[in-house]
């Protein structure tokens, strides 16, 4: 992040949403400085099942692409950054903020708006693993199950001259209210950056997310020398550079306005054509990189495609019953966007 470009404009993470595919089709579309994946278990990558691993493989973009965890076990963030290290991520993303029942119930996301210490604790054992990867400790000595040392050596990366790899966390302004205190806890720990949402863990994505907060806590956070980027209700460029200039100097990121929308980060505003033809880019991408991902995933990001376009009600009704790249090849054909 000390060599992206500022203003830093960058694609949140949204499970289900921000997979390897959509960020490959927001790369192409320009704009973007910033990627975070979609959040990772840190329980999950110790468990190291092949088809999970597989989800973790880098794919390189022109931005720099940040791994995010989740989890609540200090002990797992380090196993697990090896990994994320080893694979050629830029960074890791320590995710404070996911609102989900079922992962605030395990101490994890939200839940370490009200537990500190522990997240304190997380942080500190991030930036220690990095430490450790940087000045050579090799992932053998750290204790990972075989099938994820032999998943690192079939995917690993080579490294000359690295930069030393980020390490960020992605949070609320609070759990029921907006919380200085907690601020200034992550801020004890010294991450290169706080991704911070302006709503509270209360508010899960309802309501309007709190920007004069932000920029009380972006204040706080320049006067340590840590980078604060705001996030939520960036609802384009034009709106994200003004909210920069406001609130969050840094940056900030873009998350649900991007769904269907790969361009918001560069502004340009698509015709027709460019959408349906993009809509089919991001299929074919999504076949090549999960050939064992049934097809109907795609459906949701093929309707977002037909915001605002004439007869969308329509074109909605039969995406969502489409469930092969063949079908829809023959849709946008239709459309006549692809060449014969």
């Amino acid at each position: 992040m000390k060599t992206t470009k500022k203003p830093i404009i960058g694609l949140s993470p949204m499970d289900g949403v921000t997979d390897a595919a959509f960020r490959k089709v927001v790369d192409s579309c320009g704009g973007c400085n910033l990627f975070i994946t979609e959040f990772v278990s840190v329980d999950g990558v110790e468990r190291g099942s092949p088809k999970f691993l597989e989800s973790l493989v880098y794919r390189k973009l022109a931005a720099p692409l940040i791994l995010q965890l989740f989890g609540s076990s200090p002990e797992l963030f380090y196993q697990s950054v090896f990994l994320g290290c080893e694979l050629g991520y830029d960074g890791v993303d320590i995710n404070m903020g996911c609102p989900d029942r079922s992962v605030v119930k395990k101490g994890g996301g939200s839940a370490l708006i009200n537990n500190p210490n522990l997240a304190y604790s997380i942080i500190t054992s991030v930036k220690e693993a990095v430490n450790d990867w940087h000045n050579g400790k090799s992932i053998s000595e750290v204790i990972l199950r075989p099938e994820l040392t032999t998943f690192v050596q079939k995917y690993k990366k080579s490294f000359k001259n690295i930069n030393k790899k980020l390490v960020t966390v992605k949070t609320r302004i609070g759990y029921n209210k907006f919380s200085m205190s907690w601020i200034e806890k992550i801020l004890d720990a010294k991450p290169d950056a706080i991704f911070l949402h302006g709503r509270t863990y209360s508010q899960a994505y309802s309501g309007k997310a709190n920007w004069t907060a932000l920029k009380e806590s972006a204040d706080v956070a320049q006067a340590q020398g840590v980078k604060l980027i705001g996030n939520g209700d960036v609802r384009s460029r034009a709106d994200a550079l003004e909210k920069i200039a406001e609130f969050t100097p840094d940056g900030v990121l873009i998350g649900r306005a991007c769904r269907g929308n790969p361009w918001i980060f560069s502004g340009k505003e698509p015709s027709a054509e460019e959408r349906f033809s993009t809509m089919f880019e991001h299929a074919k991408y999504f076949v090549k990189i999960y050939p064992d991902i049934p097809f109907v995933a795609m459906r949701k990001h093929l309707m977002w495609y037909c915001n605002g376009l004439e007869g969308a009600t329509d074109m909605r009704s039969f995406l969502s019953q489409v469930s092969s790249l063949k079908e829809l090849e023959v849709f946008v054909s239709e459309k006549r966007c692809l060449n014969p």
